[in-house]
Parts: structure tokens; C-alpha cells; sequence
């Protein structure tokens, strides 16, 4: 692992030397590129020595060093590309997990709750106000950031577990009451969301399908748009790239027909010459310096 990412960092490293800006992550990959690509120089199941990896960097730099070539930016699209995906799943993990660690640490405060014999309503109230807070934070909001909401979720609570029936609930083991609170966390929200789609309810509701939609139109628009612009900039790019090669290949043809028709004439002329020299030995300049001076002209 220390050799790769000595490898990595002195790729990147010569690369800013030549005034090239390379991630690690391009570095890698490309590395990893060269290597795939010449087993005969690199085999996988032998170990580098210090001169396969100074050729490594070296031909690995090369090609990040390359100026205008498709080949190269077709990997850094792919490299970014990449990157991208693997930081937004990255990203939203993260978030994830910090929903998860706060739904926990008030599942937790829920479930280890311990009451006195007797009707202890002291801690019967903060229970109920704990289980409550839990749905709050469920539904994606701060307790006491929304009182709306916070008051149709407590209604929704207050008809699908009562109070009465908290006590039952404490002595359940820790995994029932966890399967509980989520069940009713589901309930809870099943019921808003309904009593939204009748006009009755739903404060604090993100209309997450409505968003979604929006968002997955809006993308859809802006990348159709990128695509349509890169497909008419290749375009006008491949049709000049075109017309040059259509008119160089009708200048190399014209080429080729001059030529040729030299090549007659010059044959003629040498033809003409030797029907002229014959088997003289000895022929009047007058008429085949002329002849000569054409063959060089013609030649």
C-alpha cells in the first residue's frame, strides 16, 4: 500500500512540475492503466523493483502529460465521473449514518427508560415526550422547529398509542420496543400523508416525489442541453475536420493526374529522343539539346 501511494504522489508530483494538474485519483488510475496494459513489463503476480517503478511513473506521466489527446480526456471524464458518484454516495452515507446515530441515541433514551412501582406520571410524561421527539426527528425535523407539524404528529400519535398504554410498552425487551417505535414511526407518517392528501394535514411534509420529479427534470434538461451543445460543437468540429480531408484528398487526386501526365510526357519525350539519337554516334546539338533541356524540365 506505502509503494502505491508513493507511486501516486510521484506521479502527481512530476506532472505539476511540467505545469500538468493531476488528482491522486487520475494518478492512480492511470498508473494502474499502464500497468494492465503491459504485463509483459509489469506482471501482476511479481513484485516491482525500483527501476520497473521509475519506468512505471515515467510512462504513467507521459501520458498525463500528453497535449490534445482524446484518449487522455476520455479518461478524465471517466475519472471524474468516478469521483463523483463514489463523493455523492460518500455524502449521503454520511448523512445516513448521522440520522442514524440521533434516531439511536433517542431510541436508546426511550428504551432504557425505567419507571418507579407505582404511577410514576413524572417519568410516564417525559416518556411519552421522548417517543414523541423520536417522531419528530423521524419526520426530518427539529423538535420545537415546527409546532404544526409537531401538533399533527403528536394527534397521530395520541390515536395510535394512548398514553395508557406506555406502561405495557416499558416492559417490553429492548428489541421489541425498537421494532415498535419504528412501526409506529411508519404508522404515524402513513396517516399525515393521507390526511394531506385529503386537505387535512401534512404540515412540515416535503413532497419528496414532487422534488424528486423536479429535480430528475431539471437534470434531464440541463444534460440533454450539454449534449445537444457538445453533439453540435463535434459536429461543426467533424464536418471542417472533413472538408479538409474531402479538399486534401482532392488535391492529392489532382496531384496524382499532373504527375501521371508528366510521366507521359516525359516518357514521350525520352522516347522521341532516343527514335532521334538512334544508332548515330553522332547527332546535331540544334536538335537534341532541346530535347534534353525538356527532359530535365520534365523531370
Amino acid at each position: 500500500m506505502e509503494a502505491i501511494r508513493r507511486i501516486v504522489q510521484e506521479i502527481v508530483f512530476i506532472c505539476r512540475v511540467r505545469n500538468v494538474q493531476v488528482s491522486d485519483t487520475l494518478s492512480a488510475f492511470m498508473a494502474r492503466a499502464v500497468v494492465l496494459e503491459n504485463a509483459d513489463k509489469f506482471p501482476l503476480d511479481k513484485e516491482l523493483n525500483e527501476s520497473d517503478v521509475q519506468e512505471l511513473i515515467k510512462m504513467a506521466c507521459e501520458r498525463l502529460c500528453e497535449a490534445d489527446s482524446p484518449p487522455l480526456e476520455t479518461v478524465k471524464m471517466q475519472v471524474a465521473l468516478d469521483a463523483a458518484r463514489l463523493q455523492e454516495g460518500e455524502a449521503l452515507e454520511q448523512a445516513r449514518a448521522e440520522r442514524e446515530r440521533k434516531e439511536g441515541g433517542l431510541v436508546a433514551g426511550i428504551s432504557e427508560t425505567r419507571l418507579k412501582p407505582g404511577n410514576d406520571v413524572e417519568a410516564l410524561t417525559a416518556l411519552y415526550r421522548k417517543i414523541l421527539n423520536f417522531l419528530v426527528v423521524r419526520a426530518g425535523l427539529e423538535p420545537g422547529t415546527d409546532r404544526p407539524a409537531e401538533r399533527e404528529i403528536a394527534a397521530a400519535l395520541e390515536s395510535v398509542f394512548p398514553r395508557i398504554g406506555l406502561k405495557a410498552f416499558t416492559a417490553l425487551p429492548n428489541e421489541d420496543k425498537v421494532a415498535q417505535l419504528h412501526e409506529l414511526s411508519n404508522i404515524v407518517l402513513g396517516i399525515r400523508l393521507f390526511n394531506r392528501h385529503i386537505g387535512k394535514g401534512g404540515a412540515g411534509i416535503v413532497d419528496l416525489h414532487m422534488q424528486a420529479a423536479s429535480l430528475a427534470a431539471e437534470l434531464t434538461t440541463a444534460a440533454t442541453a450539454e449534449l445537444q451543445q457538445a453533439e453540435t460543437a463535434e459536429l461543426t468540429n467533424r464536418r471542417q475536420y472533413a472538408s479538409y480531408l474531402m479538399e486534401l484528398a482532392s488535391t492529392f487526386k489532382q496531384a496524382a493526374s499532373h504527375v501521371e501526365e508528366l510521366s507521359r510526357m516525359f516518357l514521350s519525350e525520352m522516347q522521341q529522343l532516343q527514335t532521334l539519337v538512334g544508332n548515330r554516334s553522332s547527332v546535331p546539338k540544334e536538335q537534341v539539346y532541346p530535347r534534353f533541356d525538356s527532359l530535365a524540365k520534365l523531370w
